[in-house]
C-alpha cells in the first residue's frame, strides 16, 4: 500500500505551521467572520500500521487564536475505556500546545492469533500529563475521532492508522517494469539491468528466472506478447513529452503532453494513437491516486475504459482489443479528465519466435535486499537468432510477492550498417566531430581542417544508446557534446544546439570503449578522446573532465 502521510512529514509540516505562528505568517485578517478559537494541524493525523509487537506513534500540534494560556481538555474517543484518569487536562503556553499519541497492541494469552479482534491501548500525553485507554478493534482501517474541549467550544480531531496481524513486512520495487530492447542487427550481444529495491521493512529475499514453456506460475496465467515501452530518456520529468525516434513512425500525439520519468502524461484532453500489427493489444498504465480515466478503442471498435487511479498498484494492464483479424490496427486513447501516465502496450498475435536455448539469461538469480537495491543484468546473446520478434517474461519471486518483467525484441539482418564513423575536424581550438558530412553546412566545413578517424557512434534504434547532442559557441569558439539534452550539468550559455550526430552508449556494450572528455580551461574549448591519456593534451592545457560515453 503506497503510505503518504509519514511521521516525519507531519513533524515538518508541523514546524511549518508553528514557524508561521512565530513569524506571524497567521496574521489576522480584516474579515467580517469569526475568528477560530483553536487550530489543530494535521487533520487528519496518519500514523501508519499496527502489528503486534509494534508502536504507532503521532503528535498534534494547537494554536489558540484567542488566549495565550488557553486552557483544554479531552476524555479521548468515545467507545475506549479510561485506566487511571479520566481526563487529561493541559494549558497553551504562548498561544501553542500539543496532544502526543502513542498505540500498542495488548498481549493477551486468550486470543488466538488468527481472531480478528485485538484489545489495543491509546496513550494520550501532553506537559507531562497521561491519559491512558483500552479498546477492541478489528484488523483494518480506522478512523477514531477524539474532541478536545476548549474554553468556549469543542473541536474534534481524528487520528487515522491501520491494524494488521503482522508488522508490515518487506515490499518489492522492480525498475523498469518491462524490457523493451527494440530493434537491433543480429549477431550482437546486449545487456540491460533491471533494479530490486526493498522499500519495506526486513530482508526481500528474491529469486529470479525465465517464463520458458511454462503456462503459468504459482496460480497465475502468463501470457507471452510484444512488449513496447513508451519511455524516452530523452525527456526529463517536468518537460514536454516527445516521441522517441524508434516510435516516430507508429505513435502520434495530439495535444501538451507532459513527461513523468519519461513515460508520456495528460491532464485531461489529450489524443494518444499507435499503429500496430497483430491480433490484439493491451495498455498499460501507471496509476496514482489521483488518476483520470482513458477511453480506449482500436479501429473505432467500442471503447474500453481505463481507469488510472489507484494508491495501491504501480502499473495496471487493460486488455482493449483481443481476437481480431490479423492485420494493422489503429490503438486510439483519449483522456477524458484527470491524470493519466501511460507506460506503453503489449501486442498480441504474430506470436513471438522461439529463440535458441539460453538466448537470453538473467544474472545473478537470487539476491536478499535489506533497503539497498539489487541490480540483476538480463544479456540477450543475437549470435544464432534469425529475423523477427523474440519475446520471454522474466519471473521475480520473493517473500514480498511476485513481479513479471516482459522483455521483447526484434532481430534484423540486412546490409545496412548500424554504426557511423565519426570524424575530426580542427579549426583553432575548436573540435568539430561528424560523420555525416553532407548534413553540414560545407561553407562553415571547410574552414575546419579534417584531422582523422575519431571513433564510431550507433544508429538510432540501438537499445542502451541515446543521442549524442551537438552545441556551438560562437564566442568561445568551442563545440560541445553530451548526452544529456540539458548539457550534463554544464552551463550552455551562450551555446546554439546543433542536434546530434549520432547515438552514443551510456554505459559499456559488448565491443564498445569510453569516450573521455578534456577541457582547456584557459580558452574554454572542450576535446574528446578514447586514449585515456589525452592524445597529449595535457601539455596544453586541458584537464580530465570524465567520460562522455561508451562508443566502437
Amino acid at each position: 500500500m503506497k503510505t503518504r502521510t509519514k511521521y516525519l512529514a507531519i513533524l515538518t509540516a508541523a514546524i511549518f505551521f508553528l514557524s508561521g505562528t512565530v513569524f506571524g505568517l497567521f496574521a489576522e485578517e480584516e474579515t467580517k467572520t469569526a475568528v477560530t478559537p483553536l487550530e489543530v494541524v494535521p487533520e487528519p493525523l496518519e500514523i501508519g500500521t499496527l502489528g503486534p509487537g509494534g508502536h504507532l506513534k503521532g503528535i498534534f500540534f494547537m494554536k489558540s487564536n484567542v488566549s495565550a494560556d488557553m486552557k483544554w481538555s479531552t476524555r479521548g474517543p468515545s467507545g475506549w475505556t479510561a485506566s487511571g484518569n479520566e481526563v487529561l487536562s493541559a494549558r497553551m503556553k504562548d498561544f501553542l500546545g500539543y496532544l502526543d499519541i502513542g498505540i500498542i497492541f495488548l498481549d493477551d494469552e486468550n486470543v488466538e492469533e488468527q481472531e480478528k479482534d485485538r484489545r489495543v491501548e491509546m496513550v494520550l500525553e501532553s506537559e507531562g500529563e497521561t491519559l491512558t485507554l483500552v479498546g477492541t478493534l478489528p484488523m483494518g482501517d480506522h478512523l477514531v475521532e477524539i474532541p478536545i474541549l476548549f474554553e468556549g467550544g469543542e473541536k474534534i480531531v481524528s487520528v487515522r492508522f491501520e491494524t494488521a496481524l503482522r508488522e508490515p513486512g518487506p515490499e518489492m520495487s522492480i525498475e523498469p517494469p518491462g524490457l523493451d530492447f527494440g530493434v537491433v542487427e543480429g549477431g550482437t550481444t546486449i545487456k540491460k539491468k533491471l533494479k530490486i529495491k526493498n522499500t519495506g521493512k526486513g530482508a526481500l529475499n528474491w529469486k529470479v528466472f525465465l517464463q520458458g514453456n511454462r503456462g503459468e506460475v504459482d496460480g497465475v496465467s502468463l501470457r507471452k506478447a510484444i512488449y513496447i515501452s513508451f519511455l524516452n530518456e530523452d525527456s526529463p520529468g517536468g518537460s514536454s513529452y516527445e516521441v522517441p525516434a524508434r516510435l516516430s513512425k507508429i505513435l502520434q500525439l495530439e495535444g501538451p503532453w507532459l513527461s513523468e520519468d519519461g513515460y508520456p502524461a495528460s491532464n485531461g484532453g489529450e489524443t494518444l494513437r499507435m499503429t500496430f500489427t497483430g491480433t490484439g493489444i493491451a495498455v498499460i498504465v501507471r496509476p496514482d491516486e489521483d488518476g483520470g480515466k482513458l477511453r480506449a478503442s482500436v479501429d473505432g471498435m467500442p471503447a474500453v475504459d481505463l481507469d488510472c487511479s489507484s494508491d495501491e498498484l504501480d502499473r495496471i494492464a487493460v486488455v482493449v482489443a483481443d481476437n481480431i483479424a490479423e492485420g494493422t490496427h489503429v490503438l486510439t486513447l483519449i483522456n477524458d479528465g484527470g491524470y493519466a501516465v501511460i507506460e506503453g502496450v503489449r501486442i498480441y498475435g504474430n506470436e513471438p519466435l522461439d529463440g535458441v536455448p539460453g538466448w537470453v539469461d538473467v544474472f545473478p538469480k537470487s539476491g536478499t535486499s535489506r533497503g539497498q537495491t539489487n541490480y540483476v543484468t538480463v544479456t540477450v546473446q543475437m549470435d544464432n537468432l534469425k529475423a523477427g520478434r523474440y519475446s520471454e517474461n522474466i519471473v521475480v519471486q520473493s517473500n514480498a510477492g511476485m513481479a513479471v518483467v516482459d522483455a521483447s525484441i526484434e532481430v534484423r539482418r540486412d546490409a545496412v550498417s548500424k554504426i557511423i564513423d565519426i570524424y575530426r575536424y580542427v579549426k583553432g581550438n575548436d573540435y568539430l566531430y561528424t560523420g555525416q558530412t553532407e548534413m553540414e553546412d560545407h561553407r562553415v566545413l571547410s574552414t575546419y581542417r579534417k584531422q582523422k578517424l575519431a571513433f564510431r557512434l550507433f544508429r538510432e534504434e540501438t537499445p542502451g544508446t541515446r543521442k549524442f547532442h551537438r552545441w556551438y559557441s560562437a564566442s568561445r569558439g568551442d563545440h560541445y557534446y553530451s548526452c544529456d539534452p540539458q548539457g550534463g550539468g554544464k552551463s550552455l550559455q551562450g551555446y546554439v544546439p546543433e542536434g546530434f550526430i549520432g547515438y552514443i552508449a551510456t554505459s559499456r556494450i559488448l565491443g564498445t570503449r569510453e569516450l573521455y572528455r578534456w577541457y582547456n580551461p584557459s580558452t574554454g574549448c572542450h576535446f574528446y578522446t578514447t586514449d585515456v591519456k589525452g592524445e597529449g593534451m595535457r601539455k596544453k592545457g586541458y584537464r580530465f573532465e570524465g567520460i562522455a560515453g561508451y562508443v566502437r
